[in-house]
């Protein structure tokens, strides 16, 4: 398996659902997963087939069926495609919540201005320190947040995944529902919901693999940063 998605391997079923089923209903048409012996096998215990995901991710993310690219490669194209700058030599993980701050910077202008403070409250702040975020809010400090917010920075992980789950397939993550995170859910909805996905329905101007590629490669970024920041709230 591709070095920067080995941490699959540490999903559990629930957190790798979501990732199967982009690839399988959004790649219905060339997806090999559920055509293998591992899926007539295993079914829905996707761990027992994880590394046939990471590799389905990078096939579909590849341009060539005679060469596959590796995931930086993947996730690198996929950022550029979804409207988020990154550069050849970011990490895997900076060019996940470059795409991911991006998300959120999208949708920041559809955010009342309660909306916003609650945001930034989640987010640890308050005060006179309040303000300051507020005033100086935008990618840069989005992808600070990802990059050293700790359980903030889970939470932001989790509903974006929730987010995306439902513009997708219309349903929420069953590992979403956490008191904890009750009072962001309720921002992420509605206008919002749709501001954070705005982007991915339009990807047939991108190209078909690219439906496949930038939901998943946001998804696999929301799932590093909730393994990274897990259980540390």
């Amino acid at each position: 398996m591709d070095k920067d998605l080995a941490f699959l391997a540490r999903c559990s079923n629930d957190e790798l659902k979501f990732l199967f089923d982009i690839l399988t209903k959004k790649g219905s048409l060339t997806e090999f997963i559920t055509t293998s012996p591992e899926y007539k096998k295993y079914g829905k215990d996707y761990r027992q087939y994880v590394d046939l995901l990471a590799q389905e991710v990078l096939d579909f993310g590849s341009n060539t069926f005679w060469f596959r690219e590796d995931y930086h490669t993947v996730a690198k194209d996929a950022c550029k495609k979804s409207g988020a700058s990154c550069n050849s030599s970011d990490s895997v993980e900076e060019i996940e919540s470059k795409m991911l701050s991006r998300v959120i910077d999208k949708a920041w202008d559809k955010f009342s201005e309660n909306d916003k403070k609650a945001f930034v409250d989640g987010c640890g702040y308050s005060g006179k320190n309040s303000h300051i975020v507020l005033k100086g809010a935008g990618p840069g400090m989005f992808f600070t947040l990802f990059r050293q917010a700790g359980f903030e920075s889970y939470k932001m992980s989790v509903i974006i995944a929730n987010t995306l789950s439902r513009q997708i397939f219309n349903r929420g993550l069953p590992f979403a529902a956490n008191a904890a995170l009750t009072k962001w859910l309720s921002i992420f909805t509605g206008p919002v919901g749709w501001a954070l996905t705005a982007g991915w329905t339009v990807l047939d101007i991108a190209g078909p693999a690219y439906r496949v590629t930038i939901p998943a490669v946001a998804y696999i970024g929301c799932l590093r940063n909730i393994k990274k920041y897990q259980g540390k709230g």
